[in-house]
């Protein structure tokens, strides 16, 4: 997952209007990153991740849970049925991981559940299936769930580079048949120019994000060099891993937007539209690209499909939704940008044509949005109203009964 919006915290602006109390408490949360960048610290990537001629990128082993096979693992306990989670940013999360088998137990009233993660940063499903194709092997799993994210994975994989400019191998269909590209990832593996499309995309898709970067100088939003990329890096880097930088951070931007309610509406705006034209494109109902992407991407399930079957595993494809289709008051103002542009979207688009391709495929599908939707009528399921916004923590806990429910009803009793 990716195209991050700069957040308010690097935007002058907001140190001005922040209340001078909480200036010193800001200044520390801006200074962290910004010595460890200057004292040659490693960004969040170098920490993380190391360079794949396979992959692009793969998780460090050793970090944080990472076993040898590329892999977040569940501590060991007694279980009955090994299950495999597959995604980008939503499945990189210990919490998922911790909190999946006790849900499972409870669901299943058989026993528990060993979970294995093979979530990373910026993957779509393309490199997803990489992955799979890896890594799949060394599971051993009599499960496999793909979590598909409806915010960007259609638009990952139509781009020869992702996750702040690394390149990446990607797919093309040649007579019906995907063929795989740039693999293995040439060096230098990082580059800090704009992301590219590959030869998929040759319509809509390059006119829309033709305003990327004219939207970008005007409104801080996005892109960047490396000097920035490599210190927003080490900012998601802290604020994913420390408590204490987590709260300050998240305390002083609801200050700031308790400040200038109508700024923060104004920037939620021009987030979504940045993010609309740079990676929502399933939300769009027509176009040719589109089509060509649905497509690939359809092909793409296939041989995730047949890789499945090939270690006997049983395959859930399980759609992630945005945010838009979840907060009605986001999904609203993201229509509303939408149409004064004069783009045709729905926010149900990507639910249908990923339900249907997966029921040409046979492939079982689960929907995340409809318990997402009723839990967000009573408590917020996502840590902010951005258009990149993850679940926050009561988001997970429905996410993971939803995910364990399903698994228990599949499973072979």
């Amino acid at each position: 997952m990716t195209g991050l919006l700069r957040n308010p915290l690097a935007e002058p602006s907001f140190f001005l209007e922040c209340p001078a109390m909480s200036r010193p408490l800001l200044a520390a949360c801006l200074a962290a990153p910004l010595a460890l960048t200057a004292c040659g610290g490693k960004d969040a990537w170098q920490s993380h991740f190391i360079p794949s001629p396979q992959l692009g990128w793969d998780l460090k082993p050793g970090s944080a849970g990472v076993d040898d096979r590329g892999m977040f693992h569940s501590p060991a306990v007694r279980f009955f049925d090994t299950v495999l989670v597959v995604g980008d940013s939503y499945v990189e999360s210990r919490g998922l991981m911790e909190k999946l088998n006790g849900a499972y137990v409870e669901e299943s009233r058989l026993g528990g559940m060993r979970v294995l993660l093979g979530g990373m940063t910026g993957y779509g499903p393309d490199q997803e299936l990489l992955w799979y194709k890896k890594y799949g092997d060394a599971a051993v799993a009599s499960s496999v769930m793909l979590l598909w994210f409806a915010g960007n994975d259609l638009a990952d994989i139509a781009r020869v580079k992702n996750n702040g400019g690394y390149q990446k191998p990607y797919f093309l269909l040649d007579g019906g048949r995907l063929t795989l590209h740039n693999s293995p990832v040439p060096e230098p593996a990082r580059r800090f120019s704009e992301e590219e499309f590959s030869p998929l995309v040759q319509h809509e898709w390059l006119e829309l994000s033709g305003a990327k970067k004219a939207l970008a100088d005007k409104t801080s939003l996005g892109g960047g060099g490396g000097s920035h990329s490599r210190l927003y890096s080490m900012h998601h880097y802290l604020y994913s891993r420390l408590w204490p930088y987590r709260k300050a951070k998240d305390s002083l931007v609801n200050t700031w937007a308790a400040l200038s309610l109508k700024k923060r509406e104004e920037q939620l705006a021009l987030g979504d539209s940045w993010y609309l034209r740079n990676r929502g494109y399933a939300f769009f109902t027509e176009g040719r690209d589109l089509e060509a992407a649905w497509g690939l991407n359809e092909a793409i399930l296939k041989e995730f499909r047949d890789e499945a079957a090939r270690r006997k595993t049983r395959l859930t494809i399980c759609l992630v939704p945005h945010l838009w289709q979840v907060d009605p008051e986001s999904g609203k103002r993201f229509l509303a940008v939408a149409a004064k542009a004069g783009y045709k979207v729905s926010l149900d688009a990507p639910n249908a044509r990923l339900k249907a391709s997966c029921a040409r495929l046979g492939i079982r599908f689960h929907d995340l949005t409809p318990p997402l939707r009723d839990a967000h009528r009573t408590t917020f399921t996502y840590d902010s109203r951005y258009s990149a916004a993850h679940w926050s923590d009561s988001g997970l806990e429905v996410v993971v009964r939803a995910i364990a429910k399903d698994l228990a009803a599949s499973a072979p009793h």
